[in-house]
C-alpha cells in the first residue's frame, strides 16, 4: 500500500501532513514513530493529519504521543489549503486543543508563505511544589503546557540535559514543554525549545507564544509585539486584547509516496 505526504516546515520545525481519509486505519502513533526516524524514515518533528469539511489538524510528535496545538504545525495546514486553492485564506482549522483563526497573508514566489494565527489566550500560574529545577520559572498553558524560564544566556543552558528531567518530572504526570529564554539588548527575546515527545526542536509555535505571554505579564510599559529569536529563525507574537497572534513562515519542502 502506498501513501502520499507532504513534508511542511515552519522554522525548521517539520511535520509529514497526510490527508486523514487516504491515512485510513493506519495506526498514527507506530507509523507516525517509524516515518519520523531520521536515518530510517523520511525525517520529521511528527505527523500531522489534515482534515477537510471542516478543515483539522490531528497532531502526533515523533514519538507517537498525541498533541493538542503546534503553532508551527497550524501554519503549515493554513499555507497547504491556501495553495491548493490557488489564494490567499482565512478561515479556522480545528485542533484537539480548540477551533483556531487562521490568516494566509502572503503565498511567496520562493515557497515560503506568511500566516498569522490566533493562538487564544495564556493561563499562567506558578510551577508546582517539588519541581527539581535549576531556574525559577512559570507554567504556562497556550494548548500545550509549558515550562518558561528566563536566563541571562540561554546558549549556556545544556538543554538535552535538564530538558528531559523537567519534561518527565513526577509532578507532569502530562509530561511539558520546556522554554529557556533570554531577553537582548535590541528587545528580542532569543529562545530555546525542547519539546515534549520530540527533544530538541529548532522552533515551536506555542513555545515562542508562552515565552512571549510570561514576558508581557512582567512588562510594564504596555508593550504588544514582540520578536522571538529560535533556532530556526523568527516569530512574531502580538498581544490583541487576552489573545496572542502568532506571526511567521511556513514551506512546502516536498511531497511523496511512502510504501507502507
Amino acid at each position: 500500500m502506498t501513501l502520499r505526504f507532504e513534508k511542511w516546515e515552519g522554522l525548521g520545525n517539520d511535520y509529514l501532513l497526510v490527508d486523514q481519509k487516504e491515512f485510513g486505519e493506519r495506526d498514527p502513533k507506530s507509523w507516525t514513530v517509524r516515518w519520523s526516524d531520521r536515518n530510517f524514515g523520511v525525517g520529521s518533528d511528527g505527523l500531522i493529519l489534515v482534515g477537510d469539511d471542516p478543515l483539522s489538524m490531528k497532531i502526533f510528535n515523533a514519538d507517537g504521543s498525541e498533541g493538542a496545538m503546534c503553532g508551527n504545525g497550524i501554519r503549515a495546514v493554513a499555507a497547504q489549503h491556501a495553495r491548493r486553492r490557488g489564494s490567499l485564506w482565512s478561515g479556522v482549522v480545528a485542533a484537539k486543543s480548540g477551533d483556531r483563526k487562521c490568516e494566509v497573508l502572503e503565498l511567496g514566489d520562493s515557497g515560503e508563505d506568511s500566516v498569522t494565527v490566533n493562538m487564544g489566550c495564556a493561563a499562567i500560574s506558578g510551577l508546582p511544589a517539588g519541581l527539581m529545577s535549576p531556574f525559577p520559572g512559570v507554567h504556562v498553558d497556550v494548548g500545550n503546557p509549558h515550562y518558561v524560564a528566563f536566563v541571562p544566556d540561554c546558549e549556556s543552558v545544556v538543554l538535552e540535559e535538564i530538558g528531559p528531567k523537567i519534561e518527565n518530572a513526577p509532578v507532569f504526570p502530562g509530561r511539558i514543554n520546556v522554554q529557556i529564554a533570554s531577553a537582548q539588548d535590541d528587545g528580542r527575546i532569543r529562545l530555546r525549545t525542547w519539546e515534549r515527545g520530540s527533544g530538541i526542536t529548532k522552533a515551536c509555535g506555542t513555545g515562542a507564544c508562552a515565552v512571549a505571554a510570561a514576558f508581557f505579564a512582567q512588562e510594564t510599559s504596555g508593550q504588544d509585539t514582540v520578536k522571538l529569536e529560535l533556532d530556526g529563525g523568527y516569530l512574531d507574537i502580538t498581544r490583541r486584547g487576552n489573545d496572542l497572534w502568532m506571526t511567521g513562515p511556513a514551506r512546502c519542502v516536498y511531497s511523496g509516496v511512502i510504501s507502507d
